[in-house]
């Protein structure tokens, strides 16, 4: 799709969230002003800080492949030019190694890309903003590939 610049992206959120109130699609604790006010913040942090290092090769890239009878279907967030699978992701507080290793989105998006290109991914990556008073970024990389790719294959076609 046609990349956004930051305005572009700051209006598209004040558009989308008013729109889900109006239409009863939200339950937030705060207002919606503090919630749009926040959430801005929150993506000129990652336009700012993460985005201006990646080289893109896919942007929000759907994805569908079989698995045994089973369909996959998916959207990457981004896959950089060297071959690292990225998700962004917002966060309330830094998740643990041990959350991280549980998050089977990941191995689903590494199970894609060694279908769809034949070749195992360099890495997979999530970048990270941590929504606390004081806001920042992270990268969290999987300690290692995924190992459990073929239990999760195999787990798929039963």
């Amino acid at each position: 799709g046609k990349e956004m610049d930051i305005q572009d992206k700051l209006d598209h959120i004040d558009v989308l969230f008013k729109e889900d109130f109006e239409n009863g699609k939200t339950n937030y604790r705060d207002s919606l002003e503090d919630v749009i006010r926040e959430t801005r913040e929150l993506v000129l942090i990652h336009h700012e800080d993460i985005a201006v290092r990646v080289n893109p090769f896919l942007i929000e890239k759907n994805f569908e492949v079989m698995v045994e009878d089973v369909q996959l279907v998916g959207i990457w967030d981004l896959v950089d030019d060297s071959g690292w699978i990225i998700d962004n992701k917002f966060f309330s507080k830094t998740p643990s190694q041990a959350e991280l290793d549980r998050d089977i989105q990941m191995s689903f998006y590494s199970l894609a890309y060694r279908l769809m290109f034949n070749e195992v991914e360099k890495g997979i990556r999530l970048d990270c903003v941590i929504k606390i008073k004081i806001k920042n970024h992270y990268n969290l990389r999987h300690p290692e590939r995924p190992k459990n790719l073929c239990g999760l294959q195999s787990s798929l076609s039963k």
